[in-house]
Parts: structure tokens; sequence; C-alpha cells
């Protein structure tokens, strides 16, 4: 038995005619995208593409940081070391050493001839009490250790002598260094210039594997940077050709992706900039603490405000040119 079929109206398929020019004439009535409200949807969707995994953009965040505390770090060791080998440069430091039962005489003589010489900006004389003293200060709380030494103090009377390191310092102060050693009084002469060109020479390697290190930190973070974009574009990518399909311009579909390793470079970046900051504070504390540079105490200082605004946009410069890769990879493929 054959059942009969309803016949079913025919649907109306095609566009009235002129629907096209019609609403080209009127398009001023159409609602349009206000610029601050496409700001908002680029940010919003920019920080959207960062939670949509969450695990992989922590990982890429936290490498950001490290990398930028480690560079943070050197830069600071850097910036400390060069103001040390500047400040040294222009005092040298010159320790004399003299033997033991020296006449008082023969060392007024000396002190006498030293403060003589135009070249000297200071000598300053360092009794053996007075050296043991300066001895039992710096060890703090352990200082107990010396008591019994006053009788049979081991530590020598010594002159404590700064030569002007403008012009012909150095040379000043190695010769010095030879007539002070031919002394009959001396036991022993210290330069400071001896140890710094050997912390010159330790200096200009650091630099260079300084250097290479923040090429592959670099490289690193762009990897890293590059692989989150695209995993995050493959896990969006229906959302994505739908807006492809129904004809949404390019930037609505870059713009949120470039935010979003925007938005990554900079909190790695800043983690890592505040990071290096308690790390140099902790250092720094222990070094005032401990007493171990003495005058230099003072000069420790953090990386300068420019440099570390270089480091938070060369982080995100980074992250938004690979990010930039990559997307473009997925819109070609």
């Amino acid at each position: 038995m054959e059942i009969p079929m309803e016949k079913l109206p025919e649907v109306q398929s095609e566009l009235p005619p002129g629907i096209l020019a019609e609403i080209w004439r009127d398009r001023s009535k159409l609602e349009t995208i206000k610029a601050s409200e496409r700001l908002r949807y680029f940010v919003s969707e920019g920080v959207r593409s960062v939670i949509a995994l969450p695990i992989t953009s922590a990982v890429a965040i936290i490498t950001i940081a490290a990398s930028i505390f480690l560079l943070v770090g050197g830069a600071a060791l850097l910036a400390n070391i060069d103001d040390l080998i500047t400040r040294a440069g222009s005092t040298l430091n010159v320790s004399v050493y003299l033997k033991d039962g020296v006449p008082d005489g023969e060392i007024k003589a000396l002190e006498t001839e030293l403060k003589g010489q135009k070249d000297l900006q200071s000598v300053e004389f360092i009794s053996k009490k007075a050296a043991l003293a300066s001895f039992r200060s710096s060890l703090g709380p352990r200082a107990s250790v010396l008591t019994g030494l006053e009788d049979e103090n081991p530590l020598p009377a010594s002159f404590e002598i700064e030569v002007r390191g403008e012009g012909d310092g150095h040379e000043a102060a190695q010769a010095l260094v030879a007539s002070l050693r031919k002394h009959l009084i001396v036991a022993d002469v210290v330069h400071g210039s001896e140890w710094l060109a050997q912390l010159e020479r330790g200096l200009a390697v650091f630099r260079f594997v300084s250097s290479v290190v923040a090429i592959f930190v670099v490289g690193i973070v762009c990897f890293l940077v590059f692989s989150t974009t695209k995993l995050i574009m493959y896990a969006r990518r229906d959302e994505i050709e739908i807006m492809q399909l129904v004809g949404a311009p390019t930037e609505f579909v870059r713009f949120p992706f470039l935010i979003g390793t925007a938005i990554q470079g900079f909190l790695g970046a800043a983690l890592g900039v505040v990071g290096g900051y308690f790390a140099f504070a902790l250092v720094r504390s222990y070094v005032h603490g401990s007493g171990a540079f003495g005058a230099l105490e003072p000069a420790i200082t953090f990386v300068s405000a420019p440099t570390l605004m270089l480091f938070i946009i060369g982080a995100v410069t980074f992250a938004v040119i690979s990010g930039l890769t990559a997307l473009q990879r997925f819109m070609d493929a």
C-alpha cells in the first residue's frame, strides 16, 4: 500500500532583485564596530588565547621569566664589576708591609718620604696593634678566636697608600712598588693593579660568555612562544576557519593572537625583573652584612631603569615576532 506524499511548498531561494544595491545605498544605517569596541575585542580575545591552553602558556611565561632573570642578573654583575674597575683605576691602592722590630725612627723616615711624593693621594700608617684591632672588628661575633694574640701579634705594621689614577698613575704605582720592594725595612708590597688586570681579563671572558648565553636564551624564548602560538591556533582552528568563511577581516584573526603573545612576553619579563630585583636585594644584604667589600658596599647597584625597560620591550618584541611567524605559517597552510 502506497502512502501518498504531501507536496511540500517550494522554498524561495533567490534574493529579491536589487537587494544588494539597496543595502549599499543605505549602508550608513548599518551598525559599525567602533575603534574602542574593536580594541576591547582584540584584548579580550588575546587574553582568551593565553588561557585557552593554561599549562602551555604558563610554561612559556615561566621560561621567559627565567630568561629575563638570567639576563638581569648578568647585567647587574657586569655593571657593578665595571664600576669596581673604574673606581679601582681612579685610585690605585698599594699595601706596604713592614718587617718586625723596625725602629720607630725608620718608620717615620719612610712615612715622610712617601708623603713627599706628589703622585700619592694619601699615605696611612697602620701599626701592629691597629691591624689586630681592625681584624678583630671585621670578624664580628667570631672575634673571640683572636683572644691571647695581644702579646704575640702576628700581624705586621703597614702603610696603606693610594696612588692618583689620572694620567700615568699606573706607571707611577709600578715605579713606587719597584722602589719599595728594595727598601730594607719592607717585607712585602701588594699592588692593586695586579689583580685589576686579571679582573679585566676575566670580565672580557664573562662578557663573551654572557653574549653567547643571551643569544641561546633568546632562541629558546622565540621557539617556545612560536610553539605555544601554533598549539593555541590548532586548538581554535575551527573558530578561525568559521571567521574566514564569513569574511572576517584579517586583523580580527591575527591581532588577538599577537596580543596574546605580547601578554606572554610582558608577564614573563615582568616576573623576571621582579625576581631579579629580589635576588639582588638578598645578595646586597648579604654583602653589606658580611663587610666583604668594605668601602665598595654603597656602590652596589641594580640594573638601571632604561635597561630594564629595554629587556621588557625586547621580550615583548621577540614574543610578537615569534607569534607572527607561527600565525603566518598557520594561515598559509
